[in-house]
C-alpha cells in the first residue's frame, strides 16, 4: 500500500478532531473546525443544511473543493444528507482528496465503468493502488449503495499509508467487529484517529448504509486542515478580480485564441514560431499523463544503463500519437526508438513512416555496421495519430528469413487492453511481411534512445534524426525460444511528477551546440531528469542548451514553447497600471538549460529593449537567481529579482508594483524576493498604442529569445496584490486539478 499524503494529517487529527458517523442512535461528538486559509468560510448554498452547524462546515468544505456535490431540486440545491452514498460518489471523493492522481500500477478494468464514464479516472486510480477490489463478475457497481464498513475500509486503504495510530484497539472495541481482516483494521484505525464512532449499544454496524451525512462528516474529519485546497480555492477568488486572466484549463485547446476569463474580451492569440512551428499543445488529447518528445537531435530520452536487448525474436507495443511534429535531415521515418548507431555497434530500431501510410519498419544490424530494413506494406487503418500499434518480429523464421507482423488496436480500448497478447481479438493483424536475410541482431552495448538523439540511423539516402510526438506507453519484450523477457515498459502515467532536474555534462558522442545570441556556438550542457519504468529500467530525459522545443511530461493542459513560439494579448488600456499599481502573474514549468532556455513575458512594443514605457519579466541562466520583474518609463527602469524556481516544478513568476508603498517585488512560487524601492511614481503611464502582452519568445525576429517552457496561465491586475494573495494565486495556477469554470463564493479576506 502506498503512503498517502493524508497519513500524517490523520494522525494529527486525533487530538483535535472527534467526529462520529451519525445516525439517530449514534453517540455523537462535535466536529472540530477546520482552519481554512480563506476566511470566512463560504456560505452554505444547501437549502437543507443549516449555516454555522458542524454539518454545514463539512458540507461547505466538500462542495467548495468538489469532494461531494449538491443535488439540484425544485426548491434549490440540497445536500440530501439522509440519502445513501453511492460507490461511485465515494471513490470519486477519495480520489479528489488524494489530489486526482493517475493510476500507480495497472488499473482493473470493470465492465460497467467505460472509458467515457465520469467515474473512470477515480476507479482507475483506486483499483491500481488497491483501494477497491476486483469483483468476481468484473463489475464495479458505481450506482450501488456504499456501506459504513466499505466507507471506512476504502478510506483506510487510501489515507492510512499502512500506519496505525498509537492506542488503536482491535476492531475499534465494537462488539460486532471481530477478526483480524482489513475491515477490522480499518475500523481500528479510524476509531483511534478520531474520525469515526459507533452506536450507543457498542456496535459499529458495518453492513448498514453509509448516508451522505455519514460520508461527508468522516471525510471532513480525515482531511483535518485542508490548507492546500483552501489556497487553491482562494486563488480562484483572487483571479476573479483580474483585468486579464488566461488559463489553459479553461480552454479546449482548439483554434488560436485562449479566452480571457476576466470577461474583458482580450484573448491570448497563439503565435507559431517563425521557423519549425510551435507552440505544441499538450494535455488536451488525453487525460492520461504522457511523455512528449519533439524529435530534435538535442532533445531525447535514453537509458544510461542499457537493458538486455533482443538478438532474435521480439514483440513491441506502443500507445501514443506518432504524428510528426518536426521533420529533420530529410528523413521519411518517424523513429520510435533505436539502439546503437553508425559506429560499428548498431543494433535495432523501430520506426513508422510519416508519408501517410503508417507503415512500420524494423531496422536491424546483424554485424553492427550494416543495416537492413523489414518494412510492412500496409499501414494501420488509423495511420499516424492517436492509437496503439504492435509489432511482432522474428529475426530467424527457421528458413533463413525475417518476418514482421504489424497489429493495431483502437485508442478507445481500455488502457489495460494493451497488455493482451496479439492473438487476442483486442488486436487486429494488419500485415505480415517475410523477407530473406541474415538471421541475427547485433548485441550492441550502446544505450537505447527514444526520439532522435546522438546516434543517427542511416537510410538509403541520408542519416536522420526523426521526431514522433506523444508517448503514453511503450513496451519491448525479447524472446529466447518461447521464454519472454521484458526489456523495457515505459508508461507515461507512471512517471513521477515533478521530476527532479540537474545540469548534465557534454555528451561524449555529439556535443550539442548552444543557439546563443552571441554566436559563440560553444557546446552546452543539458538539463537531465531520470525515472524508472514499470520494468525497472532507468531512463533519462535530456534537454540540451539550444533553441529547440524540449521534451516534456504532460500532466495538464499546457502550451510548450520553443523556437520563437509565443502567445500574446492586447493592446488594451486595461493592462496599464491602476492608480494603486500593477500585478502580473504567469504560471509555467521550465525543464531547460542555458541562456536561451528562458521564460520571457512583456508589455512592450515587440522588443527586449527598455527604451519604451512598459513592464517585462525574464528568467534565464544569465541570472544567478530567479526571474526578474522590470518596469520603466523608457528612461529609468527598476529591476526586482525573485528566488530561483525548481526546474520541473509547476510554479509562478509574479511581479508586483505597489505605487503607494513605492516598491517593486518579484515572487517565484509565492516566495518574494527583496523589494526594490520605487520612489514616487515611475511614471510610465499608459502604454503606447500597439503594445502587446507577450508570453514566450520576444516578437522581434532579430532577437534570440527562445522560450523553452510550458505555459499554464497568466493574469494581470490593475492593483498590487498582497503576499497572501500572491501565495494563493501561485497555489491555484500550479494546481493541475484547477477548474476555472467553477463558481466560487466570495468574499475572501486576506491579510491586507
Amino acid at each position: 500500500m502506498k503512503s498517502s499524503r493524508f497519513s500524517v494529517r490523520v494522525a494529527a487529527v486525533v487530538a483535535a478532531v472527534v467526529a462520529c458517523l451519525l445516525v439517530s442512535s449514534a453517540v455523537v461528538a462535535p466536529v472540530g473546525a477546520a482552519s481554512p486559509v480563506c476566511e470566512p468560510p463560504p456560505p452554505s448554498l444547501a437549502t437543507d443544511v443549516g449555516n454555522g452547524s458542524a454539518l454545514g462546515e463539512a458540507v461547505d468544505w466538500a462542495v467548495c473543493h468538489r469532494v461531494m456535490a449538491l443535488q439540484p431540486s425544485l426548491f434549490g440545491s440540497r445536500f440530501n444528507q439522509g440519502t445513501a452514498t453511492s460507490r461511485g460518489v465515494l471513490v470519486n471523493a477519495l480520489w479528489v482528496m488524494e489530489g486526482r492522481p493517475g493510476p500507480v500500477g495497472a488499473p482493473v478494468v470493470f465492465s460497467d465503468v467505460g472509458v467515457r464514464s465520469a467515474w473512470r479516472p477515480a476507479v482507475d486510480w483506486a483499483s491500481s493502488v488497491g483501494v477497491v477490489d476486483r469483483s468476481a463478475d468484473g463489475k464495479f457497481y458505481p450506482s450501488s449503495t456504499a456501506t459504513r464498513g466499505g466507507l471506512v475500509l476504502w478510506a483506510f486503504r487510501a489515507f492510512s499509508g499502512g500506519d496505525m495510530p498509537a492506542g488503536a484497539v482491535p476492531g475499534g472495541g465494537f462488539s460486532d467487529v471481530t477478526g483480524s481482516g482489513q475491515t477490522a483494521a480499518a475500523v481500528s484505525w479510524a476509531t483511534a484517529a478520531g474520525i469515526v464512532g459507533g452506536f450507543s449499544d457498542g456496535t459499529f454496524r458495518s453492513g448498514t448504509t453509509a448516508t451522505r451525512e455519514v460520508t461527508v462528516r468522516m471525510l471532513y474529519a480525515a482531511a483535518g486542515t485542508p490548507a492546500a485546497w483552501e489556497q487553491t480555492w482562494a486563488g480562484a477568488v483572487v483571479l476573479g478580480s483580474a483585468v486579464g486572466w488566461w488559463d489553459t484549463a479553461g480552454w479546449d485547446g482548439t483554434g488560436d485564441q485562449v479566452p480571457d476569463l476576466s470577461g474583458n474580451q482580450n484573448p491570448m492569440r497563439v503565435r507559431a514560431a517563425p521557423h519549425l512551428g510551435g507552440p505544441v499543445r499538450l494535455g488536451w488529447d488525453t487525460p492520461d499523463r504522457y511523455l512528449y518528445t519533439p524529435g530534435w537531435d538535442d532533445m531525447f530520452v535514453t537509458t544510461p544503463d542499457r537493458p538486455g536487448m533482443p538478438t532474435g525474436a521480439f514483440e513491441f507495443r506502443i500507445d501514443g500519437d506518432l504524428t510528426r511534429e518536426l521533420t529533420t535531415n530529410g528523413s521519411g521515418e518517424n523513429f520510435v526508438f533505436h539502439q546503437g548507431g553508425a559506429d560499428a555497434d548498431g543494433s535495432l530500431a523501430v520506426s513508422f513512416a510519416d508519408n501517410g501510410t503508417g507503415a512500420a519498419t524494423v531496422w536491424t544490424s546483424p554485424d553492427g555496421n550494416t543495416w537492413q530494413a523489414t518494412r510492412s506494406t500496409t499501414g494501420p487503418s488509423f495511420k499516424m495519430g492517436l492509437g496503439r500499434r504492435g509489432v511482432r518480429f522474428a529475426a530467424d523464421t527457421g528458413a533463413g528469413a525475417r518476418q514482421l507482423r504489424v497489429y493495431e488496436q483502437s485508442s478507445a480500448r481500455a488502457p489495460s487492453d494493451m497488455n493482451r497478447p496479439f492473438d487476442d481479438p483486442a488486436w487486429r493483424l494488419v500485415d505480415t511481411v517475410t523477407v530473406a536475410g541474415p538471421a541475427a541482431i547485433n548485441n550492441s552495448s550502446r544505450p537505447i534512445v527514444i526520439s532522435s538523439g546522438t546516434d543517427r540511423i542511416p537510410t538509403t539516402s541520408s542519416p536522420f534524426a526523426a521526431g514522433w510526438g506523444r508517448l503514453r506507453r511503450m513496451n519491448l519484450t525479447a524472446y529466447t525460444g518461447t521464454t519472454p523477457t521484458t526489456v523495457f515498459d515505459l508508461d507515461g502515467a507512471r512517471i513521477p511528477m515533478p521530476l527532479t532536474w540537474a545540469r548534465g555534462g557534454d555528451h561524449a558522442d555529439s556535443p550539442q551546440l548552444c543557439w546563443c545570441a552571441q554566436g559563440d556556438q560553444a557546446p552546452g550542457p543539458a538539463k537531465v531528469a531520470s525515472f524508472t519504468d514499470r520494468s525497472g529500467a532507468v531512463w533519462e530525459i535530456q534537454n540540451w542548451q539550444t533553441g529547440s522545443v524540449p521534451s516534456a511530461v504532460a500532466d495538464r493542459p499546457a502550451l510548450l514553447f520553443g523556437n520563437g513560439a509565443r502567445v500574446e494579448a492586447g493592446p488594451s488600456p486595461l493592462l496599464d497600471p491602476g492608480t494603486a499599481g500593477l500585478t502580473v502573474a504567469v504560471g509555467f514549468r521550465s525543464t531547460r538549460a542555458g541562456i536561451e532556455g528562458m521564460l520571457f513575458h512583456s508589455y512592450r512594443p515587440g522588443t527586449l529593449m527598455h527604451d519604451t514605457p512598459g513592464w517585462d519579466s525574464l528568467q534565464t541562466a544569465y541570472l544567478p537567481g530567479g526571474p526578474t520583474f522590470n518596469i520603466g518609463d523608457g528612461t529609468a527602469n527598476l529591476y526586482a529579482q525573485s528566488p530561483a524556481p525548481a526546474d520541473g516544478a509547476a510554479t509562478t513568476t509574479i511581479g508586483v508594483y505597489d505605487r503607494g508603498a513605492g516598491t517593486v517585488t518579484a515572487y517565484t512560487g509565492g516566495r518574494p524576493g527583496t523589494p526594490v524601492s520605487a520612489p514616487g511614481d515611475v511614471g510610465f503611464g499608459a502604454a503606447a498604442a500597439g503594445q502587446l502582452f507577450s508570453i514566450g519568445a520576444d516578437p522581434d525576429p532579430d532577437l534570440h529569445s527562445y522560450g523553452g517552457f510550458e505555459w499554464f496561465a497568466a493574469a494581470v491586475f490593475d492593483r498590487p496584490i498582497t503576499p497572501a494573495e500572491s501565495a494563493a494565486v501561485d497555489g491555484y495556477m500550479a494546481d493541475p486539478a484547477r477548474a476555472v469554470q467553477v463558481e466560487v463564493p466570495a468574499p475572501i479576506r486576506f491579510d491586507r
